[in-house]
């Protein structure tokens, strides 16, 4: 369903190996976009076929069911999705980016904001499988 999107997709992929805590079923596919035009389409596909899907950063205070996980696992692992970019007081981060790298980062820079965020393990924005 995802050939012609020339989106690198692994199938029946134990999450277990995903996660900090090494348990849980099995993902129907894991799809891995390798940019922002990618992913884009990737989650008009699923939802135009009403394909359930979940983003998994790092894994990190997850447990997977082990029944597994219908529909599509999405891991914005590319470098494209690890991007940071500082302008003054501004910062952009990629969905991807490690969230105590980034905390680390902005407090070398001078800017305040992200301490209340540190020493969660996480990336900056992945929702839970």
């Amino acid at each position: 369903m995802f050939d012609d999107l020339n989106i690198r997709v692994e199938k029946d992929v134990p999450l277990g190996r995903l996660t900090w805590y090494g348990v849980g079923g099995a993902a129907e596919c894991i799809a891995h976009p390798s940019g922002v035009a990618q992913l884009a389409e990737l989650i008009v596909r699923c939802n135009q076929n009403r394909i359930p899907m979940y983003v998994l950063g790092s894994g990190a205070n997850l447990l997977v069911r082990e029944c597994g996980v219908p529909g599509v696992v999405v891991r914005l692992d590319d470098p494209a999705f690890a991007q940071v970019k500082i302008e003054g007081s501004s910062v952009t981060a990629g969905a991807g980016y490690d969230l105590m790298k980034l905390v680390l980062l902005t407090a070398k820079e001078g800017l305040a904001g992200l301490e209340a965020v540190a020493g969660i393990p996480a990336t900056v924005a992945a929702p839970s499988v």
